[in-house]
């Protein structure tokens, strides 16, 4: 897969990546409202892609991202930056 693309997996996938690359990313992209009172998967770690109250887009989101991949987070490395997994909203 190229650096640049996306690619969607559906939830076996993400799970059987996770239990095979212990470094992968699980991002939960989900409000902060949302992650607290309606749940996360196990390991996830939340960096919003859009804020209440007034859910605009978190203009930090992709700096957010980079800093947990590259550095912000002993249990990721660079290496582990092309295999990440958002958790998304199902709208």
């Amino acid at each position: 897969m190229p650096a640049n693309e996306v690619t969607h997996i559906n939830t076996q996938k993400a799970w059987d990546l996770l239990q095979k690359e212990p470094r992968v990313a699980f991002i939960d992209v989900r409000s902060d409202m949302e992650y607290l009172f309606i749940g996360h998967p196990a390991g996830a770690v939340n960096t919003p892609w859009i804020s209440e109250p007034d859910w605009e887009i978190n203009p930090n989101f992709v700096r957010e991202v980079r800093k947990l991949i590259l550095g912000g987070n002993n249990r990721f490395t660079r290496a582990s930056f092309g295999a990440c997994v958002a958790h998304l909203p199902q709208w």
